[in-house]
């Protein structure tokens, strides 16, 4: 979310990610040093988040996001084709057997790049989705139905809308 307003509950500054205020402090204190994490959507939110991790592989459809991602030795960056096996990223980017501490899902197809985390993630890690509030993400609800999660709805007055975020955690 772009803040050029400087709207303070929006977030968004300079070298954040674009989340609300709240949601960019819930995950920092969340974050560890030692987690392993995975994110749908390259953005501000890669470089930010590999600065406060182990490491991060980031996957976006579009090159010039892709592109925008700095080089740093815990990235991992691919672009790949929304028809050649996008929200299966997950399976083919990750070592065998490797489990995420956090997985964000922003991008493309996110109900089925939720899918096909669930099995990465490790026991008690998050998963965030960007923009829960869409009703074309409503099948990550009934995907993670069990989970507990915190749920962050805003309004931005300068974008003149809601904006949703959710983070759920893995005590299934």
């Amino acid at each position: 979310m772009r803040n050029d307003k400087n709207d303070p509950k929006c977030g968004g500054g300079k070298h954040e990610p674009w989340w609300p205020r709240d949601v960019i402090n819930y995950i920092n204190a969340i974050l560890q040093p030692t987690f392993d994490c995975f994110e749908w959507g390259s953005g501000r939110s890669s470089k930010w988040l590999a600065d406060r991790v182990k490491s991060l592989i980031t996957i976006d459809n579009n090159q010039e996001w892709t592109d925008s991602i700095p080089d740093m030795p815990n990235i991992e960056k691919h672009c790949l084709n929304l028809k050649s096996g996008y929200a299966e990223a997950i399976v083919t980017h990750s070592k065998k057997d490797r489990k995420y501490d956090f997985i964000f899902v922003d991008g493309r197809n996110r109900v089925a790049c939720i899918k096909a985390a669930k099995p990465f993630l490790k026991e008690g890690g998050f998963l965030m989705l960007d923009n829960s509030d869409r009703k074309r993400y409503n099948g990550a609800w009934e995907e993670l139905k069990l989970w507990p999660f915190a749920d962050f709805h805003i309004f931005c007055d300068f974008e003149r809308r809601y904006w949703g975020n959710t983070i759920w955690r893995n005590y299934v």
